[in-house]
């Protein structure tokens, strides 16, 4: 259930949940792409 908040976007608004309105979506955005550079620098 945890993937799906994160992945689906239905999901997220009937469970209330915006990632915009709290400026998550761009932290997340920014904590994958993060993650994605260490895998390729190592």
């Amino acid at each position: 259930m945890e993937d799906m908040l994160y992945e689906v976007e239905s999901v997220r608004r009937f469970c209330g949940i915006s990632l915009e309105r709290h400026g998550l979506g761009r932290k997340l955005f920014e904590r994958i792409n993060e993650d994605l550079a260490r895998k390729v620098c190592c």
